[in-house]
C-alpha cells in the first residue's frame, strides 16, 4: 500500500517526497517551496512515508520495515526502530520529542526521537484490523488516527483519547486527516476528495458542513492519499495521474 509519498515542513517552506532516481531505486527528495531544484537525500534508498520534525530540520522515514531519521541538509541516516508496519508505514513527530508510528500488527507505538525503547500506545481492537495514519492534535492526551477494517476497504477517521482508548468517530470513508490552526479538520476521502470542516479539539467534535478545498488527489489503492498538510496549514499533493506536479494550497 505505502505510507504516503509526501511531507511538508511545519512552516510550509520545504517539501519532501519519496520518488525514484534514474536507476529506478526509490529514495527521498526535498525541495523548498519557492525553488524548482529538487535535491536527493543520499542514503535513503527504499525510503517511504517521510515526516518532518517539529523544527523542520530532520526527516523521519520508513524503509524495509524499519524507521530512520536523517537531517534535511543531508548526512548519515540514523536507525530509530527496527520493526514497523510494512504495508502502511506511517508516523507523526510530536512537539515533545517523541514519534508515534504504526507497528507490525497495525497497533500504535511510540519511541523517542533519539531511538531506544519502544512503548505501546494503542492496541488494535478485535473489532477492526487496526490503526493507520496517526496525526497530532493541540493536546497531549488525544490524537487523530484512521480505523482500518476489511483490509482497509473501509476506513474511518477518528479522534482517540490515549488514556482510555475511547474512539470518537469523525468521518467515514476518510483515509487521513490533519488538524490545522484555523480550527479545521482537513481530510482526504478514499475517493480523492479533500475537505475542511470546523473541529473543536477540546471536545473532539465536528461542526458545520464540510467544504471542498482542493481538486481530487491521488489515493493509492483507495487507501493512501498522496497529500500532506503542514502544522501551519499549507497543503501539498500529487495530481491524481501520479505525476510529480505539485500544488500548494492554503487549507
Amino acid at each position: 500500500y505505502g505510507g504516503g509519498p509526501l511531507a511538508i515542513s511545519p512552516d510550509g517552506g520545504t517539501i519532501a517526497y519519496s520518488g525514484r532516481r534514474a536507476q529506478g531505486v526509490r529514495q527521498l527528495f526535498v525541495r523548498t517551496r519557492d525553488a524548482l531544484e529538487v535535491r536527493p537525500i543520499a542514503g535513503t534508498d527504499d525510503g517511504d512515508a517521510p515526516l518532518f520534525s517539529p523544527d523542520g530540520k530532520w526527516l523521519g522515514y520508513f524503509a524495509n520495515g524499519r524507521m530512520f531519521k536523517v537531517a534535511v541538509e543531508g548526512g548519515s541516516p540514523i536507525l530509530l526502530v527496527d520493526s514497523t508496519n510494512m504495508n502502511i508505514p506511517t508516523g507523526m513527530w510530536h512537539r515533545d520529542g517523541t514519534i508515534t508510528f504504526v507497528g507490525p500488527p497495525y497497533d500504535l507505538r511510540r519511541v523517542a526521537e533519539t531511538g531506544g525503547q519502544v512503548t505501546p500506545l494503542l492496541g488494535a481492537p478485535k473489532s477492526f484490523v487496526g490503526w493507520v495514519f496517526p496525526s497530532e492534535l493541540p493536546r497531549d492526551d488525544a490524537i487523530l488516527a484512521t480505523v482500518c477494517t476489511n483490509n482497509c476497504a473501509a476506513m474511518t477517521l477518528s479522534a482517540v483519547e490515549l488514556g482510555t482508548g475511547k474512539q470518537h468517530e469523525l468521518v467515514r470513508a476518510a483515509a487521513r486527516g490533519w488538524y490545522v490552526p484555523s480550527g479545521h479538520l482537513v481530510y482526504a476521502r478514499q475517493d480523492g476528495g479533500v475537505f475542511a470542516q470546523p473541529f473543536d479539539p477540546r471536545t473532539l467534535t465536528l461542526s458545520g458542513a464540510p467544504q471542498p478545498i482542493a481538486p481530487n488527489v491521488g489515493v493509492a489503492l483507495g487507501i493512501t492519499p498522496e497529500l500532506a498538510v503542514s502544522a501551519s496549514g499549507s497543503m501539498v499533493h500529487f495530481d491524481p495521474a501520479g505525476t510529480l506536479a505539485l500544488r500548494l494550497v492554503r487549507a
